[in-house]
């Protein structure tokens, strides 16, 4: 059996997250599905989280850096040394269940348009609840996230599209990303794997929510380490400089302003409430793409050329959603608390 089945590349990435490590790593070489390889990338860890895997997981790759590098970077150095037909980005506050590759492997194996995929992912401890489904992109360029903290029923155990994979575990066809690159090493963090997952619905492959495979996760527990201003900074940054390659001009023409008068409304909040870290790192997103200028106008035009093979009219058909009023009061105090 294990001869018919592709090599599966895990990589997990970890700065100092030994106490989750400890959960998840357990989980990952206990599930079932033979044929695999784990890749730690320990990012600069000050916690023994190196140790604890060299001396209780001693089959992993692990790669030590001495400095803490980024979620895309790092993800990007386990890539590159992967031996595997797919690669499986998982983070280190996980927690799999025993058959959970193998839906993921049979979906992209029988259908070679699928590029990538996503687990339905449960929340630690809460696990009635959903983590996500599937998430769309929306007029204003910000993302909905469908079933986002809902609790589990019958209606999200249908497969269907999903913009973009949450970074927590995102399957991905190995030969994908040789066409369309790695993660944006310039993001650091937030917003790199819908970065990643745009380009790969550009480039003519559709990514799927599949719920026959199942995984646990401590939402936010990987990234609590950051401020909420660093957050901010990160993901407000990141969304704008993806907008700005990835989408069409005239796509451009239309989210961009929706996008800006969002953007403007969380500038007042923070304003109004004082929260000076907040509207500054806001500001300096925007100055971090001004100054990257040359560099998003490199991307843009090898995305634009050279990747695109799908219109954004076709790409809207399947990933563009409206959502209700109510889930951006929602999303928005979800944010807020660091979720």
């Amino acid at each position: 059996m294990k001869n018919n089945l592709p090599l599966v590349s895990i990589i997990i990435d970890n700065w100092d997250g030994k106490h989750f490590l400890k959960d998840c790593l357990p989980s990952v070489f206990g599930q079932k599905y033979p044929y695999y390889e784990v890749i730690v990338i320990d990012d600069g860890s000050v916690d023994e989280s190196a140790g604890y895997v060299k001396t209780n997981f001693p089959k992993s790759r692990l790669i030590e850096n001495k400095k803490h590098l980024g979620f895309a970077l790092s993800n990007n150095q386990g890539i590159k040394i992967a031996k595997g037909k797919y690669i499986l980005l998982l983070n280190n506050d996980t927690v799999v269940t025993e058959n959970f590759l193998f839906p993921l492997v049979e979906s992209l194996e029988n259908e070679p348009q699928l590029g990538g995929a996503q687990s339905k992912i449960k929340i630690i401890p809460e696990i009635n609840l959903l983590d996500d489904v599937a998430t769309y992109l929306t007029p204003n360029g910000f993302l909905y996230h469908l079933g986002f903290f809902d609790y589990d029923q019958e209606k999200y155990n249908q497969r269907c599209f999903t913009f973009s994979p949450k970074g927590a575990c995102f399957f991905i066809r190995k030969e994908v990303l040789d066409k369309v690159g790695l993660l944006d090493d310039r993001f650091y963090c937030y917003f790199e794997e819908s970065d990643l997952a745009w380009r790969i619905w550009l480039a003519g492959y559709k990514i799927i929510f599949e719920p026959k495979s199942l995984i646990y996760h401590h939402q936010a527990g990987s990234i609590n380490k950051q401020s909420s201003a660093n957050r901010d900074f990160f993901s407000f940054k990141n969304r704008l400089s993806s907008l700005l390659t990835n989408l069409s001009f005239l796509s451009l023409l239309f989210i961009l302003p929706l996008h800006l008068l969002t953007v403007s409304f969380f500038l007042l909040f923070y304003l109004f409430g004082h929260k000076w870290q907040n509207f500054i790192a806001i500001l300096k997103a925007f100055i971090w793409n001004i100054r990257e200028i040359s560099s998003n106008l490199s991307k843009r035009k090898f995305i634009q050329k050279q990747i695109r093979k799908t219109s954004d009219i076709e790409l809207f058909k399947e990933v563009f959603k409206f959502p209700p009023i109510k889930y951006y009061f929602n999303i928005f105090s979800a944010y807020q608390k660091g979720r």
